[in-house]
């Protein structure tokens, strides 16, 4: 792309490995992405600023895209001019392979069942020093195709910008946690920016506000609670979730919110006074917050807020207070509205970005753009098999305050609600499964939704799709100004991403198209190990059109029931 810019040529592949090059890139899209939504994995196999500049990638079609393998040796490009290239596979690694001489000694190299010994106190101990990074050396005053910052983050992932020669201004942030997760300072970091960000904002006295939120993949729950408190101060975040309420849940609550406040330093998660009810109220005790809500036969909790006013909670998991609570209870006036403000997404965000554009959109009424935007994990919160090791190793000291104030212990649940932590892993380390497997613990809930769908389930659509350009592969400001034509200035967005018949953008939030077969891919993956659905006449998890989508996905879903039968 570089050189047929600056050259006397053009790029132009027709065909790879004799397929069409489009429907190629979705079938790679398909076959290796991680997000929910097509759109999204399909933006994920090209080159992006965004990814670029915070996660250093270039693309899965350069990176990461072949996980699975490749169907062929070498990769075949034909052009318009009816030329070829043939570029052979080669596979590296930084791996030392010396002693691998067949598939078994792979197999004994990475099974260590024969050699591991249980998971000892030490290691758990390990993995809860490991959540506590170190404090990173590093300063990030420039990103690459980005203009000059108004202000920018020591590790680069959050930064301001004033649009030239207009009255738009765009807060940038990748993430909510640095790239590494290894700098102490990052969430004070993050907070420090957005608020001289709105400082200099409203100095400058400039009128409408982009998020741009392009790949921002989560991180620190607080930090983004912090970053909507700054944009809109006078609202209270509504962030309701909920979690399974089995009988361990159960009984760590009982015992960890009748023992109280007696150790700073532990964990507030199943303590009801961290939590407020749908309302904002305070639980009196654990049986508030657990009413055996039954959802499709299974037990959850209540509805659960956040109480960001709960000092416990904020000095155990938080670097910082949020806007709005504690020591930071008296933040500056919104220096916005929410018609000037909208967010720019791609697809490629998830995690504590769900919950934070959750709010935008809910409570601020803040458009998006330009797809589905977020497309990761809508969870409410995330825990690692280490974090329940811990919560169990620290009963017996709750225990002790709860006897002390004349309680009766209750009984204990059934082992099979115990993790077995010395049960052997069945490939590769015990320690590491412990340390890095993670699970969604909370559902996040949209307010007023009586199904109790969690929103990891529904299809949002944004408010307006925009297609990338050559140019955006450069400079990032072609795109915030296209951004800034299509909310504020009357634009069209992309033919049918609107619900107005001249495809001009809406001003409500959630006036979105409806899921449809366009939404579906189109693309035949073939049937893969791990992959394959038990029952007969169903090859392909996507049909090859939109309109053989929707039976082919219910072919499958007919097949795996039969074959449970």
């Amino acid at each position: 792309m570089t050189s047929s810019k600056t050259g006397n040529w053009t790029a132009s592949p027709l065909q790879v490995n004799d397929q069409e090059v489009i429907l190629y890139l979705e079938f790679l899209s398909q076959n290796t992405g991680v997000y929910q939504d097509n759109d999204a994995n399909y933006n994920r196999v090209f080159y992006s600023l965004p990814y670029l500049s915070f996660f250093g990638g270039s693309g899965s079609f350069t990176s990461g895209g072949y996980l699975y393998g490749f169907s062929a040796d070498s990769i075949r490009y034909t052009f318009a001019n009816g030329t070829t290239v043939i570029a052979r596979t080669q596979a590296s690694t930084r791996v030392n392979f010396t002693s691998i001489a067949s598939g078994q000694d792979l197999f004994d190299a990475v099974d260590l069942l024969k050699t591991e010994s249980t998971t000892s106190s030490s290691s758990v101990s390990n993995t809860q020093q490991n959540t506590q990074p170190k404090t990173a050396a590093r300063s990030i005053q420039l990103l690459a195709g980005y203009p000059n910052p108004i202000v920018m983050h020591p590790d680069g992932y959050t930064s301001g910008y004033f649009l030239q020669d207009t009255m738009t201004a765009v807060l940038v942030m990748q993430g909510f946690v640095d790239r590494y997760e290894d700098d102490r300072k990052a969430a004070v970091e993050q907070q420090r920016v957005i608020k001289e960000f709105l400082a200099e904002y409203k100095k400058a006295k400039m009128e409408y506000l982009i998020v741009d939120v392009q790949a921002n993949g989560g991180g620190d729950l607080f930090s983004g609670y912090d970053a909507f408190k700054q944009i809109f101060p006078s609202l209270v975040p509504f962030d309701a979730s909920r979690y399974r309420a089995t009988p361990l849940v159960n009984y760590m609550g009982t015992i960890f919110s009748d023992a109280g406040e007696y150790d700073i330093g532990h964990d507030y998660l199943f303590q009801s006074q961290s939590e407020l009810d749908g309302n904002g109220n305070p639980f009196q005790s654990w049986n508030e917050e657990d009413t055996n809500t039954s959802i499709y036969g299974d037990n959850f909790t209540a509805g659960l807020r956040y109480n960001l006013s709960y000092l416990v909670m904020m000095s155990r998991s938080a670097r910082i207070n949020v806007t709005g609570y504690l020591s930071n209870s008296d933040p500056p006036p919104a220096v916005f509205n929410a018609p000037n403000t909208v967010m720019l997404m791609n697809g490629g965000c998830g995690s504590t970005y769900s919950i934070f554009a959750e709010m935008m959109k809910a409570q601020g009424g803040v458009s998006s753009g330009p797809q589905q935007g977020v497309c990761g994990s809508k969870g409410a919160q995330v825990l690692t098999f280490g974090n329940i090791v811990s919560h169990i190793k620290a009963l017996p000291d709750a225990q002790i305050f709860y006897l002390k104030k004349g309680l009766r212990l209750p009984g204990y649940p059934a082992a099979e609600y115990f993790p077995n932590i010395k049960a052997k892993a069945s490939l590769g380390s015990t320690s590491a499964l412990i340390s890095y497997e993670r699970f969604n613990l909370r559902s996040n809930m949209h307010d007023g939704d009586e199904t109790s769908t969690p929103l990891q389930f529904q299809y949002e659509a944004a408010n307006c799709r925009l297609f990338y350009t050559e140019e955006d592969i450069y400079d990032i400001s072609g795109l915030w100004k296209r951004v800034q034509s299509v909310v504020w200035r009357g634009q069209p967005c992309v033919e049918g991403s609107t619900i107005t018949d001249d495809d001009t953008i809406t001003s409500h939030p959630y006036d979105t198209v409806p899921f449809g077969s366009l939404a579906l891919p189109n693309v035949e993956l073939p049937a893969q190990p791990g992959l394959v659905p038990i029952g007969k006449g169903v090859k392909f998890w996507a049909s090859e059109s939109g309109t053989r989508a929707e039976s082919a996905q219910n072919a499958l879903v007919g097949a795996i029931w039969n074959g449970l039968q």
